[in-house]
C-alpha cells in the first residue's frame, strides 16, 4: 500500500501542472491539520467508525501512525520538483522533505500526536517556490 501511495503521488507530481500540484498540496495539508489537530473527522463520524478508517488508512511506525496520504504528499511534491527543477532540486526538496518528517516526529513524541504534512510540506515547498519565482 506505501508504495502504491508512493507511486500515485509521483504520477500526479509529474502529470499535474504545477500550479494544480502545489493547490493540491495546500488542501491536502489544510485537511491533515483539521483531522489530526481539531479531529474534525472523529467528530464528524463518530469515535469507532474514525478508529476503523485509521487503522486501514495510516501504518504503525513505533508507536505512531503515519497516514498514507502522507506518503503520496510527500512523493508529489519530490517528482513535481524533478520535473520542475532537475535532479538536484528533487534531491534538495527530499532532504527538507525529511527533515521536515523528523521535526514532526519529535514533535509527536512531546505532543502524542501531529500533522504529519505541515512541516515537510512547508520546508519541503522551498526549492520549487524559489525555483519557479526565478522562472
Amino acid at each position: 500500500m506505501l508504495a502504491s501511495a508512493s507511486l500515485l503521488g509521483a504520477l500526479m507530481g509529474t502529470s499535474l501542472p504545477t500550479v494544480i500540484g502545489v493547490i493540491f498540496l495546500l488542501l491536502l495539508t489544510s485537511l491533515d491539520v483539521l483531522v489530526v489537530e481539531f479531529g474534525a473527522l472523529a467528530s464528524m463520524v463518530g469515535q469507532s467508525r474514525y478508529d476503523q478508517v485509521v487503522s486501514v488508512v495510516t501504518l504503525p511506525l513505533d508507536k505512531f501512525l503515519v497516514g498514507i496520504g502522507d506518503f503520496l504528499a510527500y512523493s508529489v511534491l519530490a517528482s513535481a520538483a524533478l520535473r520542475n527543477l532537475g535532479i538536484y532540486g528533487a534531491v534538495e526538496t527530499s532532504i527538507l522533505i525529511l527533515l521536515g518528517a523528523i521535526l514532526t516526529f519529535q514533535i509527536t513524541m512531546r505532543k502524542k500526536k501531529a500533522p504529519g504534512l505541515l512541516i515537510p510540506i512547508a520546508i519541503g515547498s522551498i526549492p520549487l517556490i524559489l525555483g519557479l519565482a526565478r522562472l
